[in-house]
């Protein structure tokens, strides 16, 4: 059985004090992460052994009981640096098992560093008809925009006016670059969908000119965020080089490039949401390329490919399709581009050549949509449609119980 996790955001209001109070929590939960990484490595490096999760657990009480500073900060929220941290190591050894040329040992975390910690599974209450409130210890009732309601599911333990059943597995505070904070509720909302039956099929040729042409001649303008703003970015970013490190005129200068990233991060997320979601909706069956993205960002074209986004956009294609019932298929993106799509033979062409003519069966038609339906040929196949193949096995899903998680970034402001 496949389980849907979706995490819904939403701006907090707090007010100066309470600001200041999560000021505090987070700078407390970035000094106590520093200081665990700092005890597992002097640790390792004096007896040979590393330091676990709950063995920090044990010292964070007795610091707790020895230290006022601490205590006077939730535990959970203290715990939730030090399960970071675990991650972080988890992460880690992984990546060295996988041979992986980058492992990236755990980092000391700086001031901008750090922008998040969790207080457990809390659950929204006072909620009326565009505000909640948010009890968080030590802190207080924080009130927060309900800009929309969360997901609520048929079975539980806690439950609403209406009857209905809410799960919250964890709650969690954000800082932004403008020093705006959310509050991000992570709800279990229940198993996925049964999969439709595949009636309406299309193929998405992903590139930079159109960001994707559909395998019925749609072609979905590149909004190209990063190209339109990359000017003031880098007026922001030349005036950041100027200032005097250390100076206030500096953190001043940073935060407006930190706050234009962002904004571009936003709008290029809100995007691929959109757009992955009118897919779902409008097709049973999708199929895109399965693109290496890590290596083509090696090539002259890598502003182009990162600001197109076409590994996140898949990512939220994936999450979308599965909670929304529909199929998507990645196929191999091998000769998609220079097979005829009518009688498969190959017909080299260039970056330059942006039409599709087959001398051998005269099919013309433009360079994209000849990929998009060869795109969808193949995820056709792959389903097992009538007249298709079988699936290889190197890409057969593994069965079992799976957890999907999907986050909608997307707030009201």
């Amino acid at each position: 059985m496949r389980l849907v996790r979706r995490t819904f955001k939403y701006i907090l209001k707090p007010t100066k004090l309470q600001r200041f109070a999560l000021e505090r929590i987070i700078e407390q939960c970035r000094q106590l992460y520093n200081a665990a990484l700092a005890q597992r490595i002097w640790a390792y490096r004096i007896d040979g052994k590393g330091l676990g999760l709950y063995d920090q657990y044990k010292e964070l009480t007795e610091l707790r009981a020895a230290d006022q500073a601490f205590s006077d900060v939730s535990v959970t929220a203290q715990r939730s640096a030090l399960r970071r941290l675990d991650k972080a190591y988890e992460n880690f050894f992984r990546r060295v098992k996988e041979n992986h040329p980058k492992p990236g040992f755990p980092r000391f975390r700086g001031k901008e560093r750090y922008d998040s910690f969790g207080i457990g599974r809390v659950l929204p209450q006072n909620e009326q008809d565009r505000h909640a409130h948010l009890r968080v210890p030590n802190v207080g009732l924080l009130r927060f925009k309900l800009h929309r309601r969360l997901r609520w599911k048929e079975w539980g333990a806690k439950k609403n006016e209406d009857g209905r059943a809410v799960e919250v597995k964890n709650t969690e505070l954000k800082r932004d670059a403008r020093g705006r904070w959310y509050v991000c509720f992570s709800c279990d909302v229940g198993p996925a969908p049964a999969p439709r039956e595949p009636v309406r099929a299309i193929g998405v040729d992903l590139g930079l000119k159109e960001f994707a042409v559909l395998s019925d001649g749609t072609k979905i303008e590149n909004p190209r965020f990063f190209r339109r703003a990359q000017e003031r970015l880098a007026l922001r970013q030349q005036r950041l080089a100027r200032r005097k490190k250390g100076s206030k005129s500096r953190a001043r200068a940073r935060l407006l490039v930190a706050r234009g990233h962002e904004k571009i991060k936003n709008q290029r997320r809100n995007f691929h949401i959109e757009t992955a979601r009118e897919l779902c909706k409008s097709y049973d069956l999708i199929a895109y390329e399965d693109l290496n993205v890590k290596g083509l960002v090696q090539s002259n074209l890598a502003k182009s490919i990162s600001d197109a986004g076409w590994g996140n956009f898949t990512a939220i294609l994936r999450c979308k399709a599965e909670e929304a019932g529909a199929r998507v298929v990645a196929v191999n993106p091998r000769n998609t581009t220079q097979k005829c799509s009518q009688c498969g033979m190959l017909v080299p062409k260039t970056l330059a050549d942006r039409v599709h003519q087959c001398p051998f069966c005269g099919y013309v038609a433009d360079r994209d949509v000849n990929a998009a339906l060869n795109i969808l040929a193949l995820g056709q196949s792959a389903v097992l449609l009538p007249g298709g193949k079988p699936p290889s096995k190197a890409r057969s899903r593994k069965r079992g119980r799976t957890v999907l998680v999907i986050q909608h970034d997307l707030v009201a402001v």
